[in-house]
């Protein structure tokens, strides 16, 4: 993570010395910068981190339906 930020911090320094452009057109660059370097090391955005979220809930409610339909399965052999 240190390599990380380090890396993110010297690329911002870098563009801020390149940029002559109007303190939005460097906050926009910056941000296109950022957002570039986080799906680098694999972050992901809140939405894609909710829908990840519910799938999983469902997976897990779908499995433990699944067990209970074994253990019933399981039980009327006997």
């Amino acid at each position: 993570m240190k390599a990380f930020i380090q890396t993110l911090s010297e690329s911002i320094v870098n563009t801020l010395k390149s940029t002559k452009g109007t303190q939005s057109d460097q906050q926009s660059l910056i941000a296109s910068l950022i957002e570039e370097q986080l799906k680098k090391v694999g972050f992901i955005g809140r939405e894609e981190f909710d829908a990840q979220t519910k799938i999983l809930e469902r997976t897990r409610n779908k499995l433990t339906e699944l067990e209970s339909t074994v253990r019933e399965l399981e039980n009327s052999k006997s």
